[in-house]
């Protein structure tokens, strides 16, 4: 394949067959990956702390329930 240079731009470089300017830094390209995966961790610790808080909230619920039925049973003696 043929490039030629993009004037004033030394990342990037045209692919003289389809006219494409293409990025050509791979410095960029593996920071812009770093950030990528680095944010796709942090949505999925958010949902992971989300579906936490959905359980926590569940427990205490059933917590609450067995509490009222120990309740009624002492009531019962």
């Amino acid at each position: 394949m043929d490039y030629l240079k993009v004037k004033d731009h030394p990342g990037l470089i045209r692919d003289k067959k389809s006219n494409a300017i293409l990025n050509n830094d791979q410095i960029a390209l593996n920071k812009y990956k770093e950030e990528r995966d680095r944010l796709l961790k942090v949505k999925n610790a958010v949902d992971d702390t989300e579906v936490l808080k959905k359980d926590m909230a569940q427990t205490k619920q059933d917590i609450n329930e067995i509490k009222q039925m120990l309740m009624k049973l002492m009531e019962k003696n």
